[in-house]
C-alpha cells in the first residue's frame, strides 16, 4: 500500500514537472521570456539603483514569436532618447504601467507611444516633428509612476505629458496586512511555492469563474466601504509632481472591456483577469470600484488644473479592442491614441512663427 501511494506521488509530480517544463518552453517561444531568462542571468527587468526604478533591460532585445520587445538605453521600451533634444521636437511622454508599455502589442511599433506619435506627425507642421515617450513599465504603482516622473523624465526635457494610471493600486484592497497587527505571531511558516510557476498560476487563471462563484457572499468586500485614503495620496503626489513641472498635463481615465450593459455572462467573460488580481470583487463590485476611483482622479486632477478625460466613455468595450479585461488589443491601442489625439490638440500651442489657421 505504501509503495502504492509512494509510486503515485512520484508520477504526480514527474506529470506536473513536464507540464511546468513545457508551459516555460512554450512561454519562452511565443514572448522570449521564462524561467530559462532567469537561469541565464537574462533578466527582462533590472533595478537601477541610481534611479531607484525597475525598469527593462536596457539595450536589449526579447524575441517571442508573438511578441518582440526592444529597449532603449535608458530601460524603456522605446526608440532611443537623443539628448539634447532635436531643433523643432516636440516630446510628449505617456506615464503609466503594463498598458502603457504594451501588454498585448507585437512589436514596438503597436504601443500606444508610437501609435500616438504616428497619428501626431500624420497632422502636424512642417516645422514640428512630435516624440512621443514609451514611459510605462509593467507592474507600476502611482508611486512608482511618481518616481518616474520625478528621477527619469525630468531629465528628458519633456513639453507635454500624458498619464494612463492603470488599475494596478486597486490590488491592495485584496491584500491583508499581516504586518500591521501588534500581536505576536508564533504560527508555522507558511510554505509558498516560487512565483515563475507558470503551472499554477495557469490554474489559478482558468479557474477564475469556479472560484468566483462558489465564493461565499461574505468573502467579497464591498467597495462603497474601502479605504481610499492611500489612494487619494497616492494620486495626488503623482498628480503634484506632474503639476509641478510647469509643463502642459493630459490625465485620461482608465478604460476596461467589461460593461454593465452587456449581458451578464458577457461580462463575467472580460473580466476574468481582473477577478483574478483582485479576488477579492465581483464583477459588480469591480464596476463600482473602477468607476469610483476615476471619479478620484478625475476631481484631483480638475482641482490641480490639469486637463482630463475618461476614456472609458470614449472607447468601446469588449474582446475586440481589448486583449483582457484591462489591457488594449492592438486595434483598442490604435482607437486609444486617435482618441488620446484629440484631447492632446487642445492643448498644444502651434510653433514659434507659425501661422494659425
Amino acid at each position: 500500500m505504501l509503495r502504492k501511494t509512494r509510486n503515485t506521488v512520484i508520477m504526480a509530480v514527474g506529470l506536473l514537472l513536464l507540464a511546468e517544463i513545457a508551459l516555460q518552453i512554450r512561454s519562452q517561444i511565443r514572448y522570449g521570456q521564462s524561467v530559462f531568462n532567469v537561469l541565464s542571468n537574462e533578466t527582462t527587468y533590472v533595478f537601477n539603483e541610481e534611479l531607484g526604478l525597475k525598469l527593462l533591460q536596457p539595450d536589449h532585445e526579447i524575441d517571442g514569436s508573438q511578441a518582440v520587445i526592444k529597449t532603449n538605453s535608458l530601460g524603456l521600451r522605446d526608440e532611443p532618447v537623443l539628448m539634447p533634444k532635436p531643433a523643432g521636437q516636440y516630446r510628449i511622454a505617456v506615464v503609466g504601467a503594463s498598458t502603457v508599455m504594451g501588454t498585448y502589442t507585437r512589436n514596438n511599433k503597436d504601443t500606444l507611444s508610437y501609435r500616438l506619435q504616428q497619428i501626431l506627425n500624420e497632422n502636424s507642421n512642417a516645422s514640428r516633428t512630435f516624440r512621443v515617450i514609451n514611459a510605462g513599465i509593467a507592474g507600476y504603482s502611482m508611486n512608482t509612476q511618481r518616481r518616474m516622473v520625478e528621477r527619469l523624465l525630468s531629465t528628458l526635457d519633456v513639453d507635454h505629458y500624458v498619464l494612463y494610471t492603470g488599475f494596478n493600486d486597486l490590488s491592495g484592497y485584496c491584500h491583508t496586512d499581516s504586518e500591521s497587527s501588534d500581536e505576536a505571531d508564533y504560527s508555522l511558516p507558511q510554505l509558498t511555492l516560487p512565483k515563475w510557476l507558470l503551472s499554477i498560476e495557469l490554474l489559478s487563471k482558468n479557474t477564475v469563474a469556479l472560484r468566483t462563484s462558489l465564493a461565499k457572499q461574505e468573502t467579497l468586500v464591498d467597495p462603497n466601504l474601502v479605504d481610499e485614503t492611500q489612494f487619494r495620496e497616492d494620486f495626488a503626489g503623482l498628480a503634484l509632481s506632474l503639476s509641478a513641472t510647469g509643463k502642459p498635463v493630459l490625465v485620461v481615465g482608465n478604460a476596461r472591456a467589461f460593461r454593465r450593459d452587456m449581458p451578464y455572462k458577457q461580462q463575467e467573460s472580460l473580466s476574468e483577469t481582473a477577478r483574478y488580481y483582485k479576488s477579492c470583487f465581483d464583477t459588480a463590485g469591480l464596476h463600482e470600484l473602477f468607476d469610483r476611483h476615476n471619479d478620484i482622479i478625475r476631481e484631483q486632477s480638475i482641482a490641480l488644473g490639469l486637463s482630463y478625460f475618461n476614456l472609458h466613455q470614449q472607447l468601446p468595450g469588449g474582446s475586440e479592442w481589448f486583449g483582457d479585461a484591462t489591457h488594449f488589443s492592438v486595434r483598442g491601442t490604435q482607437r486609444a491614441a486617435a482618441i488620446i489625439a484629440q484631447y492632446l490638440r487642445v492643448d498644444l500651442k502651434p510653433p514659434m512663427g507659425a501661422g494659425v489657421e
